[in-house]
């Protein structure tokens, strides 16, 4: 251990499509706290609410919820469900890993597009007071500039969470992936 406190991490849905061929909307977004955090609970719900709204492909996090991640394949198949892993070294901006059945992506490609396509008003986000807890999540991300390594870093502050900013990255990359655009 590094003697670093660590904070919780949350799981957060994010729901969202594209509304026109270039402006993105997450219309949902929900961080399951207190006693929403039990798997068990989570998963129905998400399970839910991704049938309600009609969602075709989950994006969901390779390292943190391969329990949960089987559990999805289980309910929505292998098509029904993207898995992805973030690499800091990856040459190209995705590469399919067949035998962990994930996309690995080249983490800084994946939120410099991201934010590029907010600051250039591609996303149409929800009223300021139910996005704010979420907003928060995203304006939590810095970038450093390493000299040595001529490389860009993101990074958050270890007590303010970016959950809520990388769900809607996978909701955004997956949808963008099934239409061939990343």
């Amino acid at each position: 251990a590094s003697g670093r406190k660590h904070f919780a991490s949350w799981t957060v849905l994010t729901i969202g499509g594209y509304i026109n061929n270039d402006i993105f909307w997450p219309f949902l977004m929900k961080r399951y706290i207190g006693k929403e955090i039990d798997p068990e609970l989570i998963l129905p719900d998400v399970l839910h609410l991704c049938g309600f709204w009609n969602v075709e492909i989950i994006g969901a996090d390779w390292g943190h919820g391969w329990g949960m991640n089987s559990r999805l394949f289980k309910a929505r198949g292998r098509e029904g469900v993207m898995q992805f892993a973030y690499s800091a070294s990856l040459g190209e901006r995705k590469r399919w890993d067949p035998n962990a059945f994930k996309f690995i992506v080249n983490r800084n490609a994946v939120l410099s597009q991201y934010f590029q396509g907010i600051k250039q008003g591609l996303f149409l986000f929800p009223e300021w007071n139910e996005f704010e807890p979420f907003a928060k999540d995203i304006l939590a991300e810095y970038v450093e500039y390493n000299e040595s390594t001529r490389t860009m870093k993101y990074d958050h502050p270890i007590d303010q969470p970016d959950d809520g900013l990388h769900s809607g990255v996978y909701c955004k990359l997956a949808a963008d992936i099934a239409m061939g655009r990343f």
